[in-house]
């Protein structure tokens, strides 16, 4: 009996420790970037794989995964300086925000914050190009799993 327990809890815990990894490695991430005075690109890519629920591995096959989602922008490194339009228009990708009649035809980045900022995600009082903070960047993240939660 004490055997069939303890092969119990070890398959409970197996079935529960890569998920809790996932969690600590989010965790330990968002604790990372919040000291950050400027954000990465690189980063930005790691939050939404985050957001589609998977760790992040290396820089190019996850900037490969959110591309094929239609969420990743081309032709930017992973060292460059994260912009509230870069955030934007992953964003509005990512949760397919309709946003303005600019937006729909030019996709650009400048109309996407435009969008984010209709739907609440940045503030009227900054431009597109404008660098974002790892602070910054945590409260969009929280604004999206907010309005991802809505939408379910």
């Amino acid at each position: 009996m004490k055997k069939l327990f303890l092969m119990l809890i070890a398959a409970a815990f197996l079935l529960i420790s890569p998920l809790y990894s996932q969690v600590t490695s989010e965790i330990d991430w968002l604790n990372q970037i919040d000291k950050k005075q400027n954000v990465t690109y690189g980063d930005a890519v790691n939050l939404f794989m985050f957001q589609l629920g998977k760790n992040p591995s290396s820089f190019e096959k996850d900037t490969e995964i959110l591309l094929s989602e239609g969420i990743g922008l081309a032709g930017y490194t992973q060292d460059e300086i994260l912009t509230k339009g870069m955030l934007s228009k992953m964003t509005a990708e990512y949760l397919d925000l309709g946003g303005s009649l600019m937006y729909l035809i030019f996709g650009s980045e400048r109309y996407a914050f435009k969008a984010c900022i209709a739907y609440g995600f940045f503030t009227p009082d900054g431009s597109s190009t404008d660098k974002l903070s790892g602070p910054g960047m945590i409260e969009v993240f929280s604004r999206i799993s907010e309005f991802k939660g809505e939408q379910k």
